[in-house]
């Protein structure tokens, strides 16, 4: 038996692979709109290097060491300045838009960047801790904040 369907035949193990495909998403619907809520749990700042130590090993002599002085030299983000700017807070609801918007904020800081807000594995009760991993670049801006 077959189907015909805008000038292409479907034979009848298509045709059903379609119907059951079809009747699972009627079914599972339900499922999808009960889904588990998730809590955040910690959440937990890790700033790298400027230069990652691949970067330095993989240079010669005088960038190598030009780069291990920079990293040296350079002033970390305070901490509070980076949890500003983080959305989700502990015990609140998890979102996945919480999570994007929150990188694309550190990002608009114009001086971070490989940022990634990550969820991280899922604890008792439903509990996930979040890991916000960010670089920061070189940059000869100064400013004071007290």
């Amino acid at each position: 038996m077959t189907i015909k369907y805008d000038s292409q035949i479907m034979t009848t193990w298509q045709s059903c692979a379609i119907i059951a495909l079809l009747c699972q998403v009627v079914l599972c619907a339900p499922l999808f709109a009960s889904e588990q809520k998730y809590t955040v749990g910690e959440i937990t700042v890790v700033n790298t290097d400027i230069y990652s130590s691949d970067e330095i090993s993989q240079t010669n002599v005088i960038l190598k060491s030009f780069r291990k002085t920079v990293n040296k030299l350079h002033f970390d983000t305070r901490e509070r300045v980076i949890r500003r700017e983080v959305l989700p807070e502990t015990g609140s609801e998890l979102a996945e838009v919480d999570l994007r918007e929150t990188e694309r904020n550190l990002r608009s800081l114009g001086y971070l960047v490989n940022v990634s807000v990550t969820p991280l594995d899922t604890l008792p009760g439903n509990v996930v801790p979040i890991e916000v991993r960010y670089q920061e670049t070189w940059s000869t801006n100064i400013a004071f904040s007290f």
